[in-house]
This record gives C-alpha cells, sequence and structure tokens, in this order.
C-alpha cells in the first residue's frame, strides 16, 4: 500500500503475527509492515473499522524494531491517534509525527 510520494507499506496476514503478538491486538488491528528512519522496520496496526466506530478515539500502534550487534531484536511500542476523516497519506504522515514526539528519549 502506497500513496503518491508515500511510504510503502506491505500488509502482514494476521496468521504471521499469532503468538508473536498478544491475541487481543492480533485480533482488533490490521497489520501493515514498512522501513523506517535508519533501517528499522516498523509494524504499523490500524484499528479495525468496526472497532473505530465503537469508540471515541481511534489509535495504531507502531512497534519500532531495531537490531542490535549481536542479531538480537529489541523495539518499543507507540500507540498513537488517528481520525478517520483523513485520507491515508494524511494520516501516515500525521503518524509519523506523532511517532517522533511520542519516541522522543524512548528507548
Amino acid at each position: 500500500l502506497s500513496g503518491p510520494g508515500g511510504p510503502v507499506q506491505t500488509h502482514v496476514p494476521r496468521r504471521l503475527l499469532l503468538g508473536l503478538l498478544p491475541q487481543a491486538l492480533v485480533d482488533e488491528y490490521q497489520w501493515w509492515r514498512r522501513r523506517g528512519k535508519a533501517g528499522e522496520a516498523q509494524i504499523c496496526g490500524y484499528q479495525l473499522p468496526h472497532l473505530q466506530q465503537r469508540s471515541p478515539t481511534a489509535y495504531a500502534i507502531i512497534l519500532h524494531l531495531t537490531p542490535d550487534s549481536h542479531g538480537r531484536v529489541g523495539g518499543r511500542a507507540v500507540r498513537v491517534p488517528v481520525t478517520p476523516t483523513t485520507d491515508a497519506l494524511s494520516q501516515f504522515r500525521a503518524l509519523e509525527a506523532a511517532e517522533c514526539a511520542g519516541c522522543a528519549g524512548a528507548t
């Protein structure tokens, strides 16, 4: 998935996340993979539409996965609010801005 001038995201099928993420996150979000800054991988989960309608605020979850020098992968998660009325590219850019603000100083 990509928009004009936007990043490329690849859908991550639910079956690949079973056992890796908590079941509630697998069930309630649709997951996409993208390359982040400095080569880190990011997996973005967008709340399913029927769940967005039941909640006053819709959220996306961004998982940052970064390998260390020993081949192990560390990571952090950021939850950011999203608005369903914006187009996909605008929403993606808003997520990036929110993620940068939310991750400042995080390890």
